[in-house]
């Protein structure tokens, strides 16, 4: 009887065998191992450019200024093993050529021209008074571009108009300062930006000394349009679909 039991219980593990062996595989992975002599090494290197000044002539009309980057630096980090540049700051200051607390009101917006909606380019705003002196603001756009990209050196310009007390004839009015700050990797990785200040998109300064940090969030054409005039929008895609002609759009339309 015992050995019954045991060819029964034999037949049971084998038939357990059988069945577990003819069940499906719901997955295959492939693990391959790279020899450490083989595998290319993460660099990068963090790079400022000279704080750049581009004078504004006195009118109301918008102007695009674009941020400049030394046509021969992208070459150099090719030939260095870098491939890709993140912009990772922009700090801009603006100065009104007038005296003290003239009612002079500017406005500015950091675009990445490589789109051709508003919405899309549009990276961040500001509106502020001038009549305290020199405003200083920070933005944190966070995107790379490969360094072969032939926009690198043209994909980001200000927008900027000035209204209010602005001078006549052939003059300056204001200054546009401005500096980057951006990494060149041998790689395409972000960083990760703080998630409690993605709702700053567009910014007023009221104070006597102003000077803010900004990170960018995307916003819909609707809402962008509560924050800036309708004219901008359309001035900026006009400009973009004439950029070939280097001629700029401009606007004498203002609503502040």
């Amino acid at each position: 009887m015992s050995s019954e039991n045991s060819i029964f219980q034999d037949n049971q593990s084998l038939s357990s065998f059988r069945k577990s062996n003819t069940s499906k595989i719901d997955g295959l992975y492939e693990i391959t191992h790279i020899p450490e002599a083989e595998k290319s090494p993460i660099k990068e290197y963090v790079q400022s450019s000279k704080f750049y000044q581009h004078f504004l002539p006195a009118t109301e009309q918008e102007q695009f200024v674009t941020l400049e980057l030394p046509s021969h630096l992208p070459r150099i980090w090719l030939s260095k093993g870098y491939t890709h540049l993140h912009f990772g700051a922009v700090r801009f200051a603006l100065t009104a050529h007038g005296r003290k607390g003239l009612p002079t009101v500017a406005r500015l917006a950091l675009l990445d021209t490589r789109y051709a909606d508003y919405q899309h380019a549009c990276i961040g705003t500001v509106e502020t008074t001038l009549n305290a002196g020199t405003i200083l603001v920070t933005m944190f756009p966070n995107f790379n571009m490969s360094i072969s990209d032939p926009q690198l050196l043209t994909a980001l310009k200000f927008q900027i108009q000035i209204v209010g007390a602005v001078p006549t004839g052939i003059t300056y009015g204001a200054t546009l300062h401005y500096q980057m700050v951006y990494r060149i990797p041998n790689h395409a990785l972000d960083f990760v930006t703080p998630q409690s200040t993605e709702d700053a998109l567009f910014l007023q300064m009221e104070t006597d000394h102003p000077s803010c940090i900004y990170v960018p969030r995307q916003i819909p054409r609707n809402e962008l349009l509560k924050l800036i005039p309708d004219t901008w929008l359309t001035s900026y895609e006009q400009h973009h679909q004439n950029s070939k002609n280097a001629q700029p759009i401009q606007s004498t339309t203002h609503h502040f």
